[in-house]
């Protein structure tokens, strides 16, 4: 200890340096240690999240490439329904009205979804106030998260209310979700119950048949489908399934004009969060694996060095 003490008296300056670096070196390696724990964790509040998968796109490019996509074609999601006893239930999330949003005079942007009953029965979310079993059955209904119900109505009951959503029409308010501290990769601010989309497909002309979602197999850009699968079914059944529909389904359809076909594949929730794969047109904003990897390798490398100048 005196033979120490003397040394950082005797080289004052260098000694700041080290000890300096060391500690900058210990606080970053915190830093980013707690960035990438946080990654870790989602989603485990889920009635079954071990059988809960989603359904992902792979595009296949005319040029030889692919490109894989977190959303998937709607109808996909209803054929895996109807045609397979794979699914003990099957929950679709659609891209839903957007913009600006009124009520009772205050104008706010709005996020939302169109969202099934099945959503209660894969997802681990509750209601503060609702029913789980009918807030999201009848046409232009809408669900506010907690944050979202406090930004438009304060502290009032918002059931019963109205919401105007641009060009959308008027949404009745029928549930308010209940705040949550558990992590989760889905992030939306409403969801709208998904009969509302197929009242506003009904209204579509013939001419604006390419709008629609419910039974385009070729708009692989609106939709997430996820599943929960039966007790006692594997992932590989699965996907042979989706080999199959991929293979199917596009027979004689006219694609996009840069692809040549379509895989689709089961993605573990797990899976999701941190990403075990970089995908298009996600719905989360997770960390890719291998960034986490390269960071951690950082840490590595931050704690060793500054311990060889002691060594």
């Amino acid at each position: 200890m005196k033979v120490a003490l003397r040394n950082l008296r005797k080289h004052k300056f260098f000694s700041f340096l080290n000890i300096l670096g060391l500690a900058l070196s210990m606080s970053v390696s915190l830093i980013i240690i707690t960035v990438v724990r946080n990654q870790y964790g989602y989603d485990r509040f889920h009635p079954a999240p071990e059988r809960t998968y989603r359904i992902i796109t792979e595009a296949l490019r005319k040029n030889g490439g692919s490109e894989k996509y977190a959303s998937t074609p709607y109808p996909l999601g209803t054929a895996i329904k109807e045609d397979f006893a794979l699914a003990e239930t099957l929950t679709q999330l659609s891209q839903g009205p957007g913009g600006d949003a009124e009520t009772e005079g205050l104008v706010l942007p709005l996020r939302t979804y169109y969202a099934d009953p099945a959503f209660f029965r894969v997802f681990g979310f509750h209601l503060h106030v609702g029913n789980e079993a009918d807030v999201l059955t009848e046409p232009y209904s809408i669900v506010l998260a907690a944050k979202t119900a406090k930004r438009f109505f304060g502290d009032q009951n918002p059931v019963g209310k109205t919401i105007q959503i641009g060009r959308y029409g008027q949404f009745s308010v029928t549930g308010v979700f209940r705040e949550t501290e558990e992590k989760t990769h889905l992030d939306f601010e409403a969801l709208v119950s998904s009969s509302t989309m197929a009242s506003r497909e009904k209204l579509l002309t013939p001419q604006e048949t390419e709008r629609r979602v419910s039974d385009n197999w070729r708009n692989y850009y609106a939709t997430y489908n996820y599943l929960l699968l039966r007790p006692g079914k594997t992932k590989a059944e699965l996907d042979a399934v989706l080999a199959e529909l991929g293979d199917t389904r596009y027979q004689g359809m006219t694609l996009e004009t840069r692809d040549a076909g379509y895989r689709f594949h089961a993605q573990a929730l797990a899976a999701i969060t941190p990403a075990e794969e970089m995908l298009s047109q996600t719905i989360e904003h997770s960390m890719p694996i291998f960034v986490i990897w390269g960071l951690m390798g950082f840490v590595l490398l931050l704690t060793i060095f500054p311990c060889l100048n002691y060594a």
